[in-house]
């Protein structure tokens, strides 16, 4: 068990709590296909973290849930972790999967050229809907199960050794089923926001890359 797994899981709000609580179970995964798994939840959650547990561990595979912009990604309560022209050196040598809005903008394309092997996130802001009604039981919302899955899928498929092109087609292919799916309820901007995450959700660098 060579390769390393890492994982941010922030819980600071409702939409850090349900992106954590979703790609949580991809720990179990990462062990179950030969990864050694790391995971910073809650306050864990921060840059120090990131940095110490990427000096002292082999990391191949990051996994970031968390808020952010075109050139940072956050953790716990929308703090920092990962600045471009600043700590974006960090992701050298590695895949990284970025659930954070727009950092496959800017950050995406910079940590490419400054050795990042694959950047795979949203060149936009990545939009959620969830049932009010199912806050306390993520794992059981349908209508945001339809956003989110594909992330899951992503993650798995990368563990389970598909190339990122493969991995991300995938995980592309899950956003349009859903949308598909979603044709059939009443509220017409749960298939808008399918689309646009959908269009939105972009890989930079090796796509023939595996982990």
């Amino acid at each position: 068990m060579d390769k390393g797994y890492l994982i941010t899981l922030p819980d600071s709000d409702i939409i850090t709590h349900y992106l954590s609580i979703w790609n949580k179970p991809t720990l179990v995964f990462a062990k179950e296909h030969g990864f050694r798994p790391f995971s910073l939840e809650s306050s864990r959650a921060n840059s120090e973290e990131v940095k110490s547990y990427l000096s002292k561990n082999k990391i191949d595979f990051i996994v970031f849930n968390g808020h952010g912009d075109k050139n940072t990604i956050t953790g716990q309560n929308e703090k920092p972790i990962i600045i471009a022209g600043i700590t974006h050196g960090l992701l050298k040598n590695k895949v990284v999967y970025a659930i954070s809005c727009s950092s496959a903008k800017g950050l995406g394309p910079l940590c490419v050229k400054g050795g990042t092997i694959s950047y795979i996130g949203y060149n936009e802001d990545f939009i959620f809907y969830r049932d009010a009604n199912m806050m306390t039981k993520p794992l059981e919302d349908e209508l945001a199960k339809l956003y989110l899955e594909h992330s899951s899928i992503l993650i798995n498929a990368l563990l389970k050794g598909n190339k990122v092109k493969d991995a991300y087609q995938r995980a592309k292919e899950n956003l349009r089923i859903n949308l598909l799916k979603s044709y059939d309820l009443k509220d017409s901007s749960v298939a808008k926001y399918l689309w646009w995450d959908m269009e939105h959700f972009v890989y930079h660098g090796n796509g023939e890359a595996l982990l």
